[in-house]
Formats: C-alpha cells, structure tokens, sequence
C-alpha cells in the first residue's frame, strides 16, 4: 500500500528496514518497550498527501520530506522540553475506541481499494461469447512510395522485412520509431485475463477467514490451551502462508510484492539510502516545510500517545513506571534517522501493540479444577520487541519468498 501511494520511492525494502531499524531504537531506549511500531493508517494517509503535493508542486518528494522529519524531530522534542504529555490525560476511552477503528477501517478501505484495482490492470470480458478482433496494423509511408500495412522486424543490413501480420506492443513500438501509426479495428481492443481478479478476490477472502477462524479459535474447547493460544498468535501467518502457497501452485501471474533482490532501493536508479538535504529543492522549501510539519507532528503525537494510553490501562496491571516523554523523545529519533534515511516513519501501532500485549499475558497455574485460570499480568521485558526487530531485518535475506506473497494480502498484517 505504501509503495503505491509513494509511486514505489518507499515500498516493501524500505518498510522493512524502518520496521528493524526504529524497532531496535525503540526497544532499546523507550520507557514502554511494549508498544511495537508500524506504519499506521493515518501515516499512510499523510505519505500519499505528501507525495501528491510534492508531484504538484514540483519538489523532491524524498527531500523535502527530510526537512519536514527534521522539524517534526525538532517539535516533538519541544513537546518533551515542555511536558506536553500530560495532555493524554484528557484521552477518554472512546477516544482510544474510535482512534483504534479508524486505524484498522484505513487500511480495510485501502486493502479493498487494492484488490478492486486488480480489475482495472487485468480486465474482464463480461460479453465471453462475442469474439474477439485483435487485427492491428502498421501503416507506414514512404517505402517504395507505397502504403504498407506491415510489422516491422529490423536486421543488420537496414532492410525491412514487411509481414502482414498482427501487432503485440514491440512491434507497436517499433512502428512509431520507424514514423509509422497503428491502424485496425483490434487496436484498442484490451487483453482479457479472467482468472487474475477472481482469483485474487478468493485469495482476499480466504485469509481473511482462516486469520478470523484462528482467532476465534482461542475461545474453543478443541485441543490444549497452548495450542489454542499458539494458532491464535500466529494466525496471520499461518494465513499468508496458506494463501501464498496456493497462488504458487496455481502458477498464476497474480500481483505479487516487489522485492528488490538485492539490498538496495525498491528504484535504486532515483535513490539512495542516504537522503541530500540540498540541490534537487529550492532553499525556500526548507521553512515551508514548517507547514506540513506541524500536521505531522500533531498526527504523530496523537498515534504514539493514544496507542501508549490503550497499552498502559489499569486492567493490564502492569508494574514498571509509565514512559510517555522518553517514549516521545525516542520516537523523535527514530524520525529523525528514518527522514535521513528515506524510510516511512513508524508509530506506534495500536492492533499490533495490543496483540504483542495479550501474547505476554502471564496466567495462574494453580486453579481448582472446572476453574478457568486467572489473569495474573503482563511479562513486562525489552527481548521479545527486540527480537521482531532484528528477525524483520533480517527478513531482507529472504526477498525471493516475500516475491511470492500477493501484494493484497499483506494488508491484512497491520489490520487483524
């Protein structure tokens, strides 16, 4: 999603690198290790709307929006000078409820979006019984001082082999470089390809089923708890794995993620890792970027401390002092280095959070038998996000088995 809204400057390399990156930072310094971070809806929002200003406007997406990190590092650290975090006090809990919704209807609108894009690159043929005319030609000019309805095929002694044939879209290139124009009435007829979006839409639903079906199945009385709880924890997975096995089998050419094959930018002929601060900008950006700052800034603060807010509630009993400026401080960081570095800034998520914070829910042992055992806490340790945060990096060795996932269903990893 994000590589489509940012026309592939930040796409599946970039996000797993920030993920590994701002994920060490985080589980090393914060004061609430237990937040994990991750693109949230309303990031990907504020990327798109950058992305388009930048297109409009002319300016260097990548640089400019490391001015706009940098002041956002700048005003989130003002936010930790001054103490504004005692602002979260005035966060109820429909506040978190409605926040905590709108982040996962963003990305169910876009992952929807994506699927029903699907049908716009690989189109279907409503009308399967009307036959097809594909007849398209080459007119060109000028040779022998004739018209000839030809295709061109170019050899070594500059002559032209003129075949009345039809045209695939190399040979339609070739007849625009010879000065020639296509003609016919198959010209504009498109390529049909009836089983990609179906398919496609099978692949969306069945994930999502399995993923709900696992979830569901914690609350069963089939098998163990641990065994329960463990096809819970990891029904995502299990459920991108399924899928994406049955897309290999098929063998069929449904969108898949791209993956750079080596490490290096998904477009390493327009990027770097490491992001000029001048010269593809004018230097009046640099305070205008103040503007969009702000809105980042604002966006920002709101996602980390609504989510730190959801993970610290009485209910969870947790017993280590709460972190909200250090977490924001270290956050300002993050931002900063993933500004430097072109990568999509990552928040605190709140879906992800929490499952990280119910997978570390410590239960009594001892129980009367018939009795369900009680919540007793939460195993409050740095290992378990620092650990996600080094395996995603070095997820990066693995980009030929990423290559293999479709593109949709990876929406559904920050939603479910």
């Amino acid at each position: 999603m994000l590589g489509t809204a940012t026309n592939n400057y930040m796409a599946t390399m970039e996000c797993i690198l920030s993920a590994s990156v701002s994920g060490i930072i985080y589980a090393l310094f914060s004061g609430q290790p237990l937040n994990i971070l991750s693109a949230t809806g309303p990031m990907l929002i504020l990327e798109r709307i950058l992305k388009t200003m930048c297109h409009d406007y002319g300016f260097n997406f990548l640089e400019f929006r490391l001015w706009i990190g940098i002041w956002v590092c700048v005003m989130l650290s003002v936010f930790v000078t001054f103490n504004l975090s005692f602002l979260v006090k005035y966060i109820t809990r429909f506040t978190e409820d409605c926040f905590a919704s709108l982040v996962a209807l963003i990305f169910i609108f876009d992952a929807i979006r994506e699927i029903l894009h699907i049908r716009v690159v690989y189109p279907i043929n409503y009308a399967p019984k009307i036959p097809l005319n594909y007849s398209c030609f080459c007119m060109i000019s000028g040779i022998g001082n004739s018209h000839n309805k030809t295709v061109l095929t170019y050899n070594s002694t500059i002559n032209y082999l003129l075949k009345a044939i039809n045209l695939n879209e190399t040979s339609r290139m070739a007849c625009k470089d010879l000065g020639g124009r296509v003609t016919g009435p198959g010209c504009t007829t498109p390529e049909y390809y009836p089983d990609i979006f179906f398919f496609s839409v099978l692949l969306f639903i069945f994930t999502f089923f399995i993923c709900m079906g696992l979830q569901e199945f914690r609350t069963s009385s089939f098998f163990p708890s641990k065994i329960r709880s463990t096809l819970g924890d990891f029904s995502v997975l299990i459920a991108i794995v399924t899928m994406s096995a049955w897309d290999a089998y098929l063998h069929l050419d449904t969108p898949k993620l791209q993956v750079p094959k080596e490490f290096k930018p998904t477009l390493p002929n327009e990027r770097g890792w490491l992001i000029p601060f001048f010269g593809k900008n004018p230097l009046w950006t640099i305070p205008i970027a103040i503007v969009p700052a702000i809105i980042a800034t604002i966006l920002i603060f709101m996602d980390q401390q609504i989510t730190a807010v959801i993970i610290n509630r009485k209910e969870f009993k947790l017993k280590k002092k709460l972190g909200y400026h250090l977490d924001l401080f270290v956050l300002s960081v993050s931002i900063l280095v993933q500004s430097m570095l072109g990568l999509p800034w990552f928040v605190a998520a709140t879906v992800l959070a929490l499952t990280h914070v119910n997978a570390l829910n410590i239960m009594s042992e001892n129980s009367a038998p018939g009795e369900k055992p009680k919540f007793e806490g939460i195993l409050e340790q740095r290992v378990s996000a620092l650990l996600m945060s080094i395996l995603t990096g070095l997820s990066v060795l693995f980009t030929n088995v990423l290559g293999r996932t479709e593109s949709q269903r990876v929406g559904h990893i920050s939603t479910d």
